[in-house]
């Protein structure tokens, strides 16, 4: 009997933290997230869902009980069938250009080294991590983890989390690597490239029947592969030896795909995320151009609807995208301007309000992106996903989406011709078509999209701070991302991966004690419900934005608060102050009725190194020498920098999907008081700190100053707002008032 109590208590336990974990859940999500979740397990526990999206060979679709057409004679006879009926393609043939005009263009010996690869069953996984996996590969093994997920089984009775990371099995079968066939071919004229993309459609068909697998377990991953296969059919559906049977496969693997879409959407409509956008788009896509399918016409009309309400759903008026990450934003914008272009061509456009949604959103992705290097802030989550690899840049580089889409959405482009333009050329537009127009250095300030946006001299800093209309996925409220001549500065440490292991385990990097802001009594400010979801929401918000009267100055401040790290309300304020010379001002304030401990944490890029006995780190190896100087109002605070600590996540930051850099982690560690101050300079050593900058904090006032500079700061909280005065002589003379 003991032994039987011992072996009940852990499982005890166990459902005991689910059960909780799901009232948690339904408190942020409401009664309707907990309805449908119980009818949607119990649909795929009782088999319901099995025998609405049944297991089927493709070989045992009949053409004539899913097709206005019996069978394709042949290639012509498939794409005689789309012209007839004015469908249309962003391409007849693959495009060429005089790619070689373009810097960076790899040579023909590298396109055909590249071609080899593939053939020799070397797949990039995550945009740059080459694997040896078989040609054809094992579609269901994870190479990462050392594990396989089931092959067989219907969808419905898997769990995706048993497996390692199941986005390392799913990226082989989004057939990315038929934008590189593509590629290839246009450079190198290659028949390989078809071949080798119609042996693998045949193998995946085979060995992934209808709705049988882990590979069908996302209808996110159905649509995106539906997609990424639609570009090689049009591509290489002519090319010698494409025989009707393998038209007719296509046919049949686009019917089934629309299915599993169609029966699933209202999962992918209660995500409230990028799934209800990559759906609505796969299933309007399989209706357009695959016109011979019974069901064709009702997903065409399907799911261009409910592709233009969910542009206006989840984007918010000022560009913001409602997952508040800038990876899912770019894969929304990818998603939508190829729908654009498509819908162009076949005579669809979406609403007045979903367009202005579109271009606004477009907007918004502009103001954050580097305009030297093209990277963006890693904020939010970062799964690894690039849908329309269609260019030489790398997979941070965020200049190809916003080439095609500034294009497209907005008539202009916000670079010079260049590498990146060739994604817009894939998606059917002449590079003469929008004119250049460069992204001007200017503020931007985004509440609801929540990343605010200060430009400096040749620098800029985006602030994470604004209300959450849906689940955050990283706790990093008030962080800040610094960037000078393109390289990060001050960094956000990403994502690692969803479903780590070790020290990974449990999505640490979203946690807030590794983001650049303030951690209270070592506590997160939410619970951890899983690799998505946490237990209260902290919000946090814009409270002032004002500039000096020239113009060259500019301060930012945010307001939250926070009740669980504490026994009374804690308030952090943060103001950011910009001012000429690229001179970066940071000042937090942590208020509490009881004395509670704080922590100021900054990543920042590894090369900074400390100046001797002096809060002070200095960047030199760079096109300007940068430092950051650190100072606590509070007495007896200490300091301590870690770089790449191999027991915990602290000192890294995910560049891409399963990789992982060293950075520099800042801790400076403030004993128990009712009210810390923290001061924080960003600013080139040569300008404004050529000599020590002395930090004196006088009662609610703080005086900044070295040989060349002096800054007052009036700091007086008055509810939201930390700083009512800022005036600066010397280098530059400033005031900002509130």
């Amino acid at each position: 009997m003991p032994a039987l109590c011992f072996g009940l208590t852990p499982l005890m336990a166990t459902n005991y933290r689910r059960v909780l974990g799901l009232f948690a859940a339904t408190r942020r999500l409401g009664v309707g997230w907990l309805w449908y979740r119980l009818r949607k397990l119990a649909a795929d526990k009782s088999g319901l869902t099995r025998l609405r999206l049944p297991e089927v060979t493709f070989d045992a679709v009949a053409l004539d009980s899913i097709s206005e057409v019996q069978t394709w004679r042949d290639a012509e006879h498939f794409f005689a069938f789309r012209g007839e009926r004015s469908i249309q393609f962003l391409f007849e043939r693959i495009p060429t250009a005089n790619f070689a005009t373009w810097a960076g263009e790899p040579t023909r010996a590298e396109w055909e080294r590249r071609l080899e690869d593939l053939l020799a069953g070397r797949f990039v996984y995550f945009s740059d991590k080459q694997v040896e996996m078989g040609c054809p590969p094992d579609w269901f093994q994870n190479p990462f983890f050392n594990r396989r997920g089931p092959h067989t089984g219907h969808f419905s009775q898997l769990d995706e989390f048993h497996f390692g990371d199941v986005k390392a099995i799913w990226e082989l079968s989004r057939f990315s690597f038929v934008f590189h066939l593509l590629r290839i071919y246009s450079r190198t004229k290659d028949e390989r490239c078809s071949q080798l993309f119609w042996r693998l459609v045949d193998d995946w068909c085979q060995r992934n029947p209808g709705n049988v697998g882990i590979n069908w377990k996302c209808g996110q991953e159905t649509a995106l592969r539906a997609i990424a296969i639609t570009f090689g059919v049009w591509a290489f559906g002519k090319s010698p030896g494409v025989s009707a049977e393998r038209l007719t496969t296509i046919s049949r693997l686009m019917h089934v795909s629309g299915m599993r879409i169609e029966k699933y959407f209202s999962y992918a409509i209660r995500q409230c995320n990028n799934h209800s956008i990559s759906e609505a788009a796969g299933l309007w896509m399989i209706g357009v151009l695959y016109p011979e399918l019974k069901r064709a016409p009702h997903w065409r009309q399907l799911g261009w609807k409910a592709l233009d309400e969910q542009i206006i759903r989840l984007f918010f008026d000022d560009g913001g995208f409602v997952q508040y990450s800038a990876n899912y934003h770019r894969l929304a914008i990818q998603i939508i301007t190829f729908c654009v272009a498509l819908g162009g061509k076949n005579g669809e456009c979406f609403s007045a309000r979903a367009m202005a949604r579109y271009r606004q959103a477009v907007h918004f992705m502009q103001r954050w992106v580097d305009p030297v290097s093209g990277l963006a802030p890693r904020y939010g989550n970062d799964d690894g996903s690039l849908v329309l690899p269609l260019s030489n840049a790398a997979y941070d580089d965020f200049r190809p989406a916003l080439q095609s889409s500034s294009a497209i959405g907005l008539g202009k482009v916000p670079f010079p011709a260049g590498a990146w333009d060739e994604e817009r050329f894939w998606l059917g537009q002449a590079l003469a078509e929008a004119p250049h127009e460069p992204i001007s250095a200017e503020h931007f300030v985004a509440g609801q999209g929540g990343l605010s946006v200060l430009a400096g001299d040749h620098s800029h800093l985006a602030f994470r701070c604004g209300l959450s209309r849906h689940r955050p996925a990283h706790l990093d409220a008030f962080h800040v991302d610094l960037w000078s001549d393109g390289t990060n500065l001050a960094i956000d440490p990403g994502t690692f991966s969803y479903n780590g292991q070790g020290k990974y385990a449990g999505v640490p990097l979203a946690l807030s004690r590794y983001h650049n802001s303030v951690l209270i009594n070592d506590r997160e400010p939410a619970k951890q419900l899983g690799p998505f979801l946490f237990d209260r929401w902290p919000q946090s918000k814009l409270a002032h934005f004002g500039s000096s009267k020239s113009g060259r100055s500019s301060l930012l401040q945010g307001y939250r608060t926070d009740r669980t790290v504490a026994s009374g309300e804690v308030i952090h304020r943060r103001a950011i102050g910009q001012f000429p010379g690229d001179f970066w001002l940071i000042i937090d304030q942590i208020d509490c009725p009881s004395p509670v401990a704080t922590r100021l944490h900054w990543l920042i890029d590894s090369r900074f190194c400390r100046n001797t006995n002096l809060n002070r780190w200095e960047l030199a190896d760079h096109a300007q020498a940068w430092m950051l100087q650190i100072e606590s109002s509070t007495p007896k605070s200490t300091m301590n920098e870690k770089m790449g600590c191999e027991q915990t996540p602290r000192g890294w930051f995910a560049n891409r999907y399963l990789s992982c850099r060293p950075a520099l982690s800042l801790e400076t560690n403030a004993p128990p008081t009712t009210k810390a101050l923290f001061v924080s300079i960003f600013c080139p050593v040569q300008a404004a700190a050529a000599g020590y900058l002395s930090v004196t904090f006088s009662d609610d006032d703080l005086r900044i100053e070295s040989e060349q500079l002096q800054i007052l700061v009036a700091v007086r909280p008055q509810s939201e707002i930390l700083i009512q005065n800022v005036k600066s002589i010397g280098l530059f003379s400033e005031e900002i008032e509130t």
